[in-house]
């Protein structure tokens, strides 16, 4: 099974069951998203498919359940979650943070970003269980695991 397949259908499917609202990007507004975080977060000799083994000036913790904190930054404003290429090739807008913690805590795991429309942070939860967080989204976590 392809993964970007399967990502898209399950978030799809855990939107209408769920009866949460959000907004699929097209190919070429996720492709200029992931320009802005490269550009901005990623180390520039970054070759690896997963952006998370190359942020650059990042905090992180490793634990289970800290996806779910996620909310406590972002609170109910929009939200940008994507994913790595190899997984699925198009954003997705959520209109507040609960609704993305909605939805993910009704899919299987998987790896994923979040930012906003201006960039302003990256927040990662990769398959280690790791939250790894950068721009204004550093702060937030170390005060919060201190």
């Amino acid at each position: 099974m392809k993964w970007d397949i399967y990502i898209y259908k399950e978030l799809i499917i855990t939107k209408n069951i769920l009866g949460i609202n959000f907004t699929e990007l097209c190919e070429k507004q996720t492709k200029e998203l992931k320009k802005g975080i490269d550009e901005k977060y990623i180390t520039t000799n970054a070759k690896d498919m997963f952006k998370w083994q190359n942020i650059k000036n990042y905090f992180a913790i490793q634990n289970g359940i800290a996806w779910k904190w996620i909310s406590e930054f972002i609170g109910d404003k929009e939200n940008i979650i994507f994913f790595n290429e190899s997984d699925e090739k198009i954003a997705f807008l959520f209109y507040s943070s609960y609704d993305l913690i909605n939805i993910l805590s009704e899919t299987s795991g998987f790896e994923f970003y979040v930012t906003d429309r201006s960039l302003s942070y990256l927040i990662c939860c990769n398959h280690h269980d790791y939250l790894i967080v950068a721009g204004k989204a550093k702060k937030w976590l170390m005060n919060r695991t201190n």
